[in-house]
């Protein structure tokens, strides 16, 4: 590997192991570049972002903290430094590079939602909303930016955009809910309906926003709630006049509507002063606990 040809092939071979999630074979070929080619700067770039994707932050900051010096007002290069710092729990220099990173790019939705993670890790959500909702503006269908704007803005209280925005968390790879073939409800007339109420996420989600199940009762709808088979007894005994059956069966009770039920917020349009307060939580008797 002693000619540019082969380095710059090197260099795109590295990125695009990268890009595939195969790291440990991209920093090989880069150690190579670096043996033929001592201090190449995208080398040393390329590395940085290996170590970051392996979630190794101290390694990706020794790498990029060089490769930014020699390639200076490459926001990516910044934000990938930013956000280093930041796991490794540098918040003051993750906001200095998260700044610069959106001086040098500030069109880029992606580095403006760097500097949004930053400002809410050092609690300035402010800052924090700003941030993502400039970023949503220049990447409007970007769930990840999308779905950290809805948080900002429920934890600014602004629920009216908050909980709607909040559907965006469907769209990211991380989101396990089932769906059904079935229609949605959208907060329409429920009365003389069967709503199936999905569970989602972890147990405290499910948990804090089962208490709207019954308001979903209220409205006139026969409930039926579907949730890891590890809160089951718990509904049952909190909510004797719904059917709580297991999420993770093959097939789902009939209904004729359903909903997630970390939605439900948005479908009865809660504000602040309208999330449900009564205690709704019923334990099994104690001979059934363990």
């Amino acid at each position: 590997m002693t000619t540019v040809s082969s380095i710059s092939e090197a260099i795109a071979m590295a990125a695009e192991l990268i890009r595939s999630g195969r790291a440990d074979i991209a920093e090989h070929l880069l150690q190579q570049v670096l043996a033929a080619s001592p201090g190449h700067p995208v080398a040393f770039r390329l590395l940085g972002m290996a170590a970051r994707s392996r979630g190794d932050n101290e390694s990706a900051i020794r790498w990029l903290e060089p490769a930014r010096d020699m390639l200076p007002g490459q926001g990516d290069l910044s934000r990938h430094l930013a956000l280093a710092y930041l796991a490794t729990g540098r918040l003051d220099d993750a906001l200095r590079l998260g700044e610069a990173a959106r001086e040098e790019c500030p069109t880029d939705g992606g580095i403006v939602n760097a500097l949004g993670l930053v400002r809410a890790a050092m609690n300035d959500w402010r800052g924090a909303l700003e941030a993502f909702d400039a970023a949503a503006r220049l990447a409007p269908q970007e769930a990840e930016i999308r779905h950290n704007l809805a948080n900002a803005l429920l934890v600014a209280g602004d629920y009216e955009r908050g909980w709607p925005e909040f559907e965006w968390r469907r769209r990211l790879a991380r989101f396990t809910g089932h769906q059904p073939d079935t229609q949605e409800w959208r907060g329409e007339d429920l009365a003389g309906k069967t709503l199936l109420i999905l569970g989602e996420q972890g147990f405290g989600d499910t948990i804090q926003f089962i208490r709207y199940a019954p308001l979903c009762r209220r409205s006139g709808a026969k409930v039926v709630i579907a949730v890891r088979p590890q809160l089951i007894r718990l509904f049952q005994t909190s909510f004797p006049w719904a059917s709580v059956v297991s999420v993770e069966g093959e097939t789902l009770p009939a209904h004729d509507r359903w909903c997630y039920v970390m939605d439900l917020p948005a479908r009865f349009a809660t504000t602040v002063s309208t999330v449900p307060a009564d205690a709704y939580l019923t334990p099994p008797p104690p001979s059934e606990w363990r």
